[in-house]
């Protein structure tokens, strides 16, 4: 996860804001926009959640038994609570965050110079 903050911060950088988020103009805004939808698209996994395929997105779902409690990184905590596919599912999270890392560093580096 260090690597994913660190991106996240030569990206912050790139588009000259400062911890606050002030000191962007109107075209850094929609650059960092359109990064935050492509970074939200890359949780979503065609086979879906175990035992709820209809569900793609792996960041967050709803609870599978009452529906309204939420769920952060959902396959990962079905895999932790049913004592199956932890290793599968955990990989499938880390290629994800790795992921993530790589498309900000780019992105940096295209917005930086």
């Amino acid at each position: 996860m260090d690597g994913l903050e660190q991106s996240c911060a030569k990206f912050a950088k790139a588009l000259g804001k400062d911890e606050r988020g002030e000191g962007m103009n109107v075209e850094q805004i929609r650059k960092a926009n359109a990064m935050l939808e492509y970074l939200e698209r890359m949780w979503r996994q065609e086979d879906g959640l175990p035992e709820r395929p209809w569900f793609r997105n792996w960041y967050g779902a709803n609870d599978p038994d009452s529906g309204y409690a939420a769920w952060g990184l959902p396959a990962l905590r079905w895999a932790v609570e049913h004592n199956e596919r932890v290793r599968q599912i955990q990989a499938v999270y880390e290629e994800v965050i790795d992921n993530m890392r790589e498309s900000i560093e780019e992105a940096a580096e295209k917005i930086g110079g």
